[in-house]
């Protein structure tokens, strides 16, 4: 048939055949040929999809072999059976394509027909090694034989499942064995086998058999039967399925053909014999159509014709439900699922009764073999007992190695994320100020206002001989840059990454705050870095470096689009604000010694795990509190480097151009490479930071920013000409030193610069060789020794401290001797114990005093002595009065309380309480001035004797300090009212007294009195006073007594 298949292609003929379903690759070659009838490739469908139904991946096939040279009946049947292995074949590598997980196929040929069981046993026992699922491709006389030696080997009892095919129910649904019926065998392959008859119905419960849809009970065909019968009495009265089947093909590929002529003509078409044209177009009528009696008289109620002309048969599945069975009848096969060709779906129509109780697995679970330990019911109890002994003696050890690794890694990673918290900066714990454009505008002013102003160093002396000076206002040291608080833009980060604008205090732009310090800010131009192995690599590298002359790594925030590496601060600024300042002074010996500290920082980093700086300007220079220079911005490429994109962008920032003017020049053109076009490959290494030490040189020899000496280029065009490798005067663009200004240093250090612009890396100075070349020319410069800055100020500061420390001595004498005079000032004017209280700034409340004793003394007639003395007489008159009373005074116990002028009030019994001694005390003191008054005399007044008026009462009153800034003590009460009431009744030279006081005197029995009469008290009425004329038994009293009545005798006869 393929033949002929072949045939009406070449010849362009249209075929049709209801035959030939085991040939495959005849369909789809032409519109030409077409096949009515079912084909082994839908029933080798229904196997695979039952198989995949169950998860069967693993398929033992065992089938007939054809031999083209022996024709004989059982010969074309293995035709058929190599076919349908040959379908199956290419449908499982069309299902492995889109399938995970692949079937797998064992093939197995049998093409020995003699009843051989060893062989038959041989074959089982391959299939078994590889697989639970064996398909038949058989004979059904060797299909016997199989599920008989099956059934001996323990193969029926629910562990394996067998398939086979019976197209047309004929040759297991249907068989006579089955039934009961005689059927002669043609060997003899019940040989060995007495009970072969319940053999073989033991294992044929372990068998489905796959069947086409015979139509038996369709209405359809048993009329269009009926009809064929009537008109051909030469057929048999009852034909077999398997003979209907093919009269129908036959039948309905004529109905077909005439079907498609009849549309074929209906619609305009013409008919050409041997023409492909027209084949194709008859095609387009029954190709894909879905065919019924209504549409067309086929033989059936409907089917269905595919794509290529092949007309799709369903299958059903079959399988012995009752288990129980010992016989067989036509009912023990029962139908169970239904493979749908059209729709290509199979529907287990009934549950199926597994012989087992539950479908065989794909793999056993001790394996094909019956070996496999991985399964401890599979193991025996001997072996068991090995494999626990040898797991034990290597899991123990195992476990513990994993045990360690874990804790291992758990505690490295536990460090990783302490380390990660010590060095990440959270966005709402870290302020700082941005610098806006208005701060970088002013900052470009200020470059051209230095450059133009380049000659203000020239006439300047190789030591200008001024350290540098006081303090600047936003915390440097006399180098500020004049930011004022108009020009800075503070952003606080709070949570997610936001940043809030407002207006800064005081702040710089490269300052911030975190964790309650104050940190220096490098700003990056990246906005995003992810926090990969590589970036943390870098940050353990950069916190691993410590030195004198290196900024040390504070930590770092990677918030959203702002990217910011914080170091630790820097107080007094950086090189490139104490070059920029040409207000204050920098002399030489600072330069050189910053000078090497920056070599000192690039030395270390070059013996680093970090290499080289690759980033080094003047603005990464920073001063400490301890005037040292120290480096910023080192490591961390992750942070600073550029990709292409970022490149792009940071040409357009003002800022980064002007970092391109300390970059090597091989390094500015590599990165206007990486956005313009292919970048060429640049060493990084210490030579990098050569040439931009070489611009620091530049920088600090004539105290101007890098290329300023070019008057006539910006910052824009300068860095044009480095990106793009531009020459003037067919030389690279460098700096140079104006032949007016060779005298500001040494001209090694001059000629040091030079070499390190070279445009040769390998022509550059290493770095040990400019650290050498440095210190010559200090010693040149008469510097000794260059690194001795801390020295330097530390004497100064001593020199400073001493002059200072003697001025304090000074001061300190003038101060206590001001002191000590503030307090005898105190003490003559309060009495001592209210003086202590105030000079330790207590309180004096008012006190009530219960009884005190007042004196008020006058010097009689003193208006005369005022009228008759010039001011300074009038001075001394009182210096002179106030000295004696005050002597008087401090040989008793009393106290001097008020001096108006001549009017002296002195107390006793305050603030002191003493009882009635007061009395005593006060009037001892009266009798002592009167007796002795006639010693003072008056300088302008020699000759005239003065004399006292004095008036004295007791009784309580309440004492007072008045006024913070001059504090008096006063006393309060009528006992000062009555006691002015005594002084102003009574006579010169004579002591008025109180009763009071005369009663409280009476107690002592040694004071005399006289009775003076009564004497009228505003508010008191008429009192009777008294004169005290002296006291008994006072010798010092009497002496004076008795010389002041000497003196008034000899007065008396002088007159």
């Amino acid at each position: 048939m393929a033949a002929v298949a072949m045939l009406s292609v070449a010849h362009n003929v249209m075929t049709f055949t209801g035959f030939a379903p085991e040939i495959q690759y005849m369909l789809g070659m032409s519109s030409a040929v077409s096949r009515i009838g079912y084909s082994v490739k839908s029933s080798m469908q229904s196997i695979l999809q039952m198989c995949l139904k169950f998860d069967w991946t693993n398929i033992a096939v065992i089938w007939y072999q054809w031999d083209p040279n022996n024709a004989t009946d059982v010969q074309i049947a293995a035709f058929q059976h190599e076919g349908r292995m040959s379908n199956l074949e290419q449908l499982i590598m069309q299902t492995n394509r889109n399938r995970p997980n692949k079937v797998k196929l064992t093939n197995i040929i049998h093409n020995n027909f003699v009843k051989d069981a060893n062989d038959t046993l041989q074959n089982l026992w391959k299939a078994s090694n590889t697989s639970r699922v064996i398909v038949f491709l058989t004979n059904n006389d060797v299909l016997r034989r199989y599920m008989i030696e099956a059934y001996y080997q323990g193969y029926s009892s629910g562990g394996y499942v067998f398939i086979a095919v019976d197209v047309f129910q004929t040759a297991i649904i249907n068989d006579p064995m089955m039934v009961g019926s005689a059927m002669a065998i043609n060997s003899n392959w019940t040989t060995g086998y007495p009970d072969n008859t319940t053999a073989y119905v033991e294992a044929m419960k372990s068998l489905l058999v796959v069947t086409m849809e015979m139509y038996g009970d369709d209405p359809s065909r048993k009329a269009w039967l009926a009809r064929l019968l009537s008109k051909n009495p030469t057929l048999p009265a009852k034909p077999g399925l398997d003979q209907a089947a093919f009269m129908a093909n036959a039948y309905d590929s004529v109905i077909i053909l005439a079907y498609a002529l009849r549309q074929h003509l209906n619609n305009g078409g013409t008919v050409a014999p041997n023409d492909a044209a027209t084949n194709g177009q008859l095609s387009t009528y029954f190709y894909n159509q879905t065919f019924n009696t209504t549409k067309a008289p086929i033989s059936t109620r409907h089917f269905f014709i595919d794509q290529q002309g092949d007309k799709r048969e369903n299958y059903y599945i079959y399988a012995i439900q009752d288990k129980s069975l010992t016989t067989f009848d036509k009912s023990s096969y029962q139908r169970v699922g239904k493979w749908n060709s059209a729709t290509y779906k199979l529907n287990i129509t009934h549950e199926i009764v597994w012989p087992g109780g539950a479908v065989p697995l794909n793999v056993p679970l001790c394996g094909y073999l019956g070996s496999d330990t991985s399964n401890p019911s599979c193991v025996s109890s001997e072996a068991q007992m090995k494999q626990l002994l040898v797991g034990l003696s290597t899991s123990i050890p195992l476990a513990m190695l994993l045990v360690a690794s874990g804790c291992f890694l758990y505690r490295q990673r536990r460090e990783e994320k302490r380390i990660t918290r010590e060095w990440l900066a959270q966005a709402k714990d870290l302020m700082v100020v941005h610098p806006d454009e208005e701060y970088r505008a002013r900052k470009d002013k200020l470059n051209k206002a230095v450059k133009a102003g380049i000659i203000l160093e020239q006439n300047a002396a190789l030591n200008d001989g001024q350290s540098m000076g006081a303090h600047s206002a936003d915390g440097g040291f006399g180098y500020s840059m004049n930011r004022d608080s108009a020009g800075r833009s503070a952003i606080t980060f709070h949570s997610g990454g936001a940043s809030q604008y407002k207006r800064g205090e005081g702040m710089r732009s490269d300052t911030g705050f975190w964790r309650k310090a104050i940190v220096t800010v490098r700003w990056s131009h990246k906005k995003h870095i992810f926090m990969s192995r590589k970036v943390l690599r870098e940050i353990r590298q950069v916190r691993a470096l410590e030195h004198d002359n290196l900024c040390i790594f504070a930590g770092a925030c990677i918030a959203k689009d702002t990217t910011v590496v914080l170091y630790e601060y820097c107080p007094r600024g950086t090189l490139q604000d104490l070059i920029n300042n040409p207000a204050q002074k920098f002399e030489w010996t600072m330069r050189i010694a910053f000078l090497e500290d920056i070599l000192q920082g690039l030395l270390y980093l070059q013996n680093s795990a970090v290499g080289y700086h690759g980033r080094l300007t003047s603005d990464c220079c920073h001063i400490d509190r301890r005037f040292l220079m120290k480096l910023s911005d080192y490591g961390l490429p992750s942070f600073f480097s550029h990709n292409m994109l970022e490149s792009w962008l940071a040409k357009r920032d003002a800022k980064f151009l002007e970092s391109q003017l300390w970059q090597a020049p091989e390094l500015v053109q590599s990165n206007n490479e990486l956005t313009d076009g292919p970048s060429r490959s640049v060493r990084h290494g210490p030579e990098l930071d050569v040439y931009s030490y070489g611009i620091i040189l530049q920088e600090v020899i004539l105290r101007a920013p890098p290329y300023s000496m070019h008057t006539d280029l910006d910052h824009d065009a300068i860095s044009t000409y480095l990106r793009i490798g531009r020459r003037l005067n067919d030389k690279p663009l460098r700096p140079f030193f104006p032949p007016d200004m060779v005298g500001l240093a040494d001209g090694s250090l001059m000629e040091l610069a030079e070499k390190c612009w070279s445009e040769n890396p390998r022509e550059r100075p290493k770095l040990s060789a400019i650290k050498e070349c440095v210190k010559a020319a200090a010693a040149n410069m008469n510097i000794k020794d260059s690194g001795s800055i801390m020295d330097m100020l530390l004497t100064q500061m001593e020199q400073q401290n001493a002059r200072l420390q003697a001025v304090v001595e000074e001061k300190g004498k003038h101060i206590l001797v001001e002191k000590l005079q503030a307090e005898k000032v105190i003490h003559a004017c309060l009495q001592k114990d209210v003086a202590e209280k105030l000079k330790q700034h207590q309180d004096i409340s008012p006190e009530a005093m219960e009884i005190v004793t007042i004196l008020l003394v006058q010097i009689a007639q003193f208006e005369r002595i005022l009228a008759d003395s010039t001011p300074n007489q009038l001075i001394d008159v009182l210096n002179d009065y106030n000295l004696f009373i005050d002597k008087a005074v401090s040989r008793f116990d009393c106290h001097k309380i008020d001096s108006e002028l001549d009017l002296i009030t002195v107390a006793s019994g305050v603030p002191n309480r003493n009882g009635i001694l007061n009395a005593r005390e006060i009037c001892r003191l009266a009798l002592t001035l009167q007796y002795r008054i006639r010693e003072l005399r008056f300088h302008h007044r020699p000759n005239d004797p003065i004399k006292l008026q004095m008036g004295v009462h007791s009784g309580p009153c309440v004492s007072a300090v008045v006024g913070r800034m001059i504090p008096r003590y006063t006393l309060f009460g009528d006992t000062i009212e009555i006691t002015k009431r005594m002084l102003s009744t009574g006579t010169t030279q004579k002591i008025h007294i109180s009763t009071y006081t005369k009663d409280v005197l009476e107690t002592f029995g040694s004071f005399r009195t006289e009775e003076r009469g009564e004497v009228f008290v505003k508010g008191k009425g008429a009192l009777t006073t008294y004169w005290l004329t002296g006291e008994d038994g006072n010798k010092e009293l009497k002496t004076l007594q008795t010389k002041y009545e000497a003196s008034l005798f000899l007065d008396r006869d002088e007159d």
